[in-house]
């Protein structure tokens, strides 16, 4: 079964195991992961300055609608915390 959740404070130590390891501080970011079960399949992050980072999808999971369903997700999270705006990718 797929699930889209933010992960809370807590729960960031786990990102150390997803692709790069890269854990952003938690009072500066907001990050959502895709988990398939208990195994994480898909990460999305906005870190401030606000921006997109860390984007990550298991390759066995890159064709279907898991990207769209992360960046609905964070954009959902971004809203709830108060962001309208977003720097642009360079």
């Amino acid at each position: 079964m797929l699930t889209i959740t933010r992960l809370k404070a807590s729960e960031y130590g786990q990102l150390a195991n997803i692709d790069d390891g890269f854990t952003p501080h938690p009072r500066k970011s907001v990050v959502v992961v895709a988990k398939e079960g208990s195994r994480c399949i898909g990460r999305i992050m906005l870190v401030a300055p606000v921006h997109v980072e860390g984007v990550f999808i298991e390759p066995e999971f890159r064709n279907g609608t898991l990207m769209k369903q992360l960046v609905d997700a964070v954009e959902v999270e971004a809203r709830v915390e108060g962001i309208k705006r977003c720097m642009p990718m360079q």
